[in-house]
């Protein structure tokens, strides 16, 4: 199965982090954390993309993209791909978010992918790094509502 490694290598909080996966076919797509990606933190999603062949004789899925979307403290979305390539946008998101279209960027970055033609799947995140200290059973059956 695909996985989709993320490390926020900024000086700033991401917000709004989202994520878009396709290959072999398959899609998901869905919300890295809790949109919110701290310096240095790193998030990891596993899907049901796939099976994906390990023994990398075939290299690249031919049909694999990968896109990662946030927005920055200046209000600016930034679009960031598995391959490297970067869009933003010059168009300020503020008081009530509204992302361009991702099927619009999606076209331009990749254009041989049809990413609405494929079987949509099941994806989520796998953990949280460093990880982020939630309740604990004690905590919620004692009436704890204030995060560790």
């Amino acid at each position: 199965m695909l996985g989709l490694s993320v490390i926020n290598t900024g000086r700033g909080v991401a917000r709004g982090a989202r994520y878009v996966l396709h290959g072999a076919g398959k899609a998901c797509e869905g919300v890295l954390g809790d949109g919110f990606i701290l310096p240095q933190q790193r998030v990891y999603v596993g899907s049901l993309v796939g099976p994906v062949e390990v023994g990398a004789s075939h290299g690249d899925l031919p049909d694999l993209a990968a896109i990662v979307t946030y927005r920055d403290a200046q209000g600016y979305v930034h679009y960031r791909t598995h391959a490297g390539a970067a869009r933003t946008p010059k168009t300020l998101i503020r008081r009530k978010p509204k992302y361009p279209q991702v099927a619009t960027v999606w076209t331009k970055l990749f254009p041989h992918i049809g990413f609405d033609k494929a079987e949509s799947v099941l994806s989520g995140n796998a953990d949280v790094w460093p990880l982020k200290r939630s309740f604990d059973e004690a905590d919620i059956t004692a009436g704890g509502t204030a995060e560790k």
